[in-house]
């Protein structure tokens, strides 16, 4: 769903598509400049500024499929209510299903069946 001004407010999460992946970003600061709104954002270390008519409110959410799957791709998991982003290090088969083997974004490994991770994230 694409970003409202009124969604646009100083502190609140909005999502822009940067490189093909969704990235949650925290609005810092609105600039009304002739015609349109220009919202500062960062995003951890990384800041930037987006046209409001670029961004979103909300991400559009899709499971992960195997061809998403990839050695060195980035899904996204759910971890205690929160949204994270992780890379795929192994793809596995078992009895039960396939399975992704990653890290996390401080070098933490983990392992999840394919079923249970997204291409991005979602409400």
């Amino acid at each position: 769903m694409k970003a409202k001004f009124k969604d646009a407010t100083v502190g609140a999460t909005l999502w822009i598509k940067d490189h093909g992946e969704w990235k949650a970003v925290t609005v810092t600061k609105i600039d009304a400049i002739s015609k349109s709104h220009v919202i500062y954002w960062n995003n951890g270390d990384k800041h930037g500024k987006n046209a409001i008519q670029t961004m979103y409110a909300k991400a559009d959410s899709t499971k992960a499929k195997l061809k998403d799957a990839s050695l060195g791709a980035k899904l996204w998991i759910r971890d205690h209510g929160e949204w994270k982003a992780v890379t795929v290090t192994k793809v596995s088969l078992s009895d039960k299903g396939i399975y992704i083997h990653w890290t996390d974004t401080t070098g933490t490994p983990g392992k999840r069946s394919l079923d249970t991770m997204y291409a991005q994230p979602q409400d």
